[in-house]
């Protein structure tokens, strides 16, 4: 929202960002009134005023916000699955770190990345080159906003781009979280379990039914409901009759 009285622009933010005063041709002062971010400035006209906007817009952007464990997790799975590496700054710190565990020659990943480049390289890029039809579950979801560690079940299907294999998944994540901060992961202990390979021609089925769970958040009786009677899948079924740990 942008409005414009004499000399004064107010644009309102989401929530309101502090800038540095900065004295070349004009000075721009931001300042905090409730959800209302206050911009004045000495000279006024439509050039000024919209170079102004684009300008605090960035500077907006480019701050980190405050997140909780929902949202950083809900963000990181967007990405994920959307193969959108340009959300994940927002849910992870840059100095971030991943690590895997793997029970299952099934599917390959490194044990460990380090930095946020390096983990979105392994957990959205390169994952992204191979699967389509991705879709992330995860099995509980945080009781409260802000809290230094998060443990949850997940649940993955999603497809090959190559084959059309069928690939049907699960395990544990760890999300350890800056709480001192703003909130984002700062690390990340991925522990896959299992990981059902199944021909192209199960696609449909299985595709249906992962498509009918409540996404992101989900239960396990959501998740069982609807499962498909392959046998490829028992350890899947198995998995999912264990009762929530959190």
């Amino acid at each position: 929202m942008l409005g414009i009285s004499g000399s004064l622009i107010a644009i309102v933010f989401r929530r309101g960002v502090r800038v540095k005063e900065s004295s070349l041709r004009y000075i721009v002062r931001l300042g905090f009134s409730g959800a209302h971010l206050v911009v004045s400035c000495d000279v006024v006209g439509a050039a000024v005023t919209w170079h102004l906007v684009a300008y605090l817009w960035r500077e907006y952007l480019s701050q980190p916000q405050s997140i909780t464990a929902t949202e950083a997790i809900s963000t990181y799975i967007e990405a994920k699955d959307r193969n959108l590496p340009q959300l994940m700054k927002r849910a992870f710190v840059p100095d971030c770190e991943l690590q895997m565990q793997l029970l299952t020659d099934a599917i390959s990943f490194p044990s460990s990345a380090h930095g946020l480049e390096s983990v979105t390289d392994v957990l959205v890029r390169n994952f992204g080159l191979q699967y389509e039809n991705v879709r992330t579950f995860c099995l509980s979801r945080p009781e409260s906003n802000r809290l230094p560690r998060f443990q949850c079940d997940w649940l993955v299907g999603m497809s090959n781009k190559s084959d059309g294999d069928v690939r049907v998944g699960c395990g544990e994540y760890t999300w350890d979280f800056d709480t001192a901060g703003d909130g984002r992961v700062k690390r990340l202990f991925i522990k896959i379990e299992f990981m059902c390979v199944l021909p192209a021609s199960y696609q449909t089925p299985v595709l249906q039914w992962l498509s009918a769970i409540p996404y992101p958040w989900s239960s396990y009786s959501e998740a069982r409901a609807g499962l498909p009677s392959i046998d490829a899948l028992t350890p899947i079924a198995q998995f999912l009759r264990r009762e929530a740990g959190n």
